[in-house]
């Protein structure tokens, strides 16, 4: 191991990159088109884009990150994309505990919600419909 009085020590101004403001090509962000991929994140993306195409039951995306990463904006640009290229939104889910029928849970998918429920209405709505979720009427009666 070297010497510690051997070493060589580094100005403080070369610790940090200073970009030269001159180097660049534009006045402000403004002026620059919005990026269309997500940097980086090429095989997330690709997989992303894989687990949505299931047509099967029982799949499920996971999307992880940093809190602030953009994850959510990230989902949110990717389903945008997807339901313009195939023209479909996908449902909503709502999962429903039946706290009659212990450890008994189910899942309901309602077309997509266009626009957030009133308060008079948003109790309505949890309730699952004998159309949308005949598994959780059944069960909520045993």
């Amino acid at each position: 191991m070297p010497d510690m009085l051997t070493l060589k020590k580094v100005p403080l101004e070369k610790l940090r990159w200073r970009l030269d403001l001159d180097a660049l090509t534009f006045k402000n962000t403004n002026e620059l088109e919005p990026l269309r991929e997500i940097i980086g994140q090429k095989r997330g993306v690709e997989a992303f884009h894989f687990g949505m195409q299931m047509k099967q039951s029982g799949y499920n995306v996971f999307v992880t990150g940093t809190p602030g990463s953009g994850r959510m904006a990230t989902v949110r640009k990717l389903l945008e994309h997807l339901s313009k290229e195939d023209g479909r939104i996908p449902d909503d889910l709502c999962y429903v505990n039946i706290l009659k029928a212990r450890k008994r849970r189910c899942c309901c998918a309602s077309g997509p919600v266009r626009a957030r429920p009133s308060k008079k209405t948003s109790a309505n709505s949890a309730r699952p419909s004998k159309k949308k979720c005949p598994a959780c009427l059944k069960a909520r009666n045993t």
